[in-house]
């Protein structure tokens, strides 16, 4: 860092050099302020940054508390299946309620059969594709 009284270079920590708003706490800088021209402090600036930035932190906070909510809740659910699906009774189907759950052990439920039926259905006919040999 330049010294101004001698000119002469000399190192400095960069934890002991001044933010740039510290600089011009009392310097009055151009700026915007509900699309209007104003000069203000760096003082002002800072809290100005302060009142924009807390809402979108308060909202990030919430956001986290809900997501890490809903993964308590969600470990939860896994639990109880695990503690279900351990108790099941010697000889006992699973039957599944979806199409994305895999297993040799497991039967697919008649809704699942009839959502699966439905999406056949709507597949175009083979016939209508050309396979050509190269």
């Amino acid at each position: 860092m330049a010294d101004k009284t001698t000119g002469e270079l000399r190192a400095v920590n960069v934890g002991d050099l001044p933010g740039s708003a510290d600089i011009y706490d009392d310097f009055k800088m151009p700026g915007e302020l509900q699309g209007e021209a104003v000069h203000v402090t760096g003082a002002q600036f800072k809290q100005y940054a302060v009142q924009a930035v807390k809402p979108i932190v308060k909202d990030l906070d919430e956001k986290v508390a809900s997501a890490t909510n809903a993964g308590a809740a969600a470990q939860s659910a896994l639990v109880g299946v695990r503690e279900a699906l351990n108790n099941l009774p010697e000889g006992s189907t699973l039957i599944v309620n979806d199409l994305t759950t895999g297993g040799t052990s497991a039967a697919l439920s008649a809704e699942m059969g009839k959502v699966l039926a439905h999406r056949i259905e709507q597949l175009p006919e083979i016939s209508s594709v050309t396979i050509r040999r190269w």
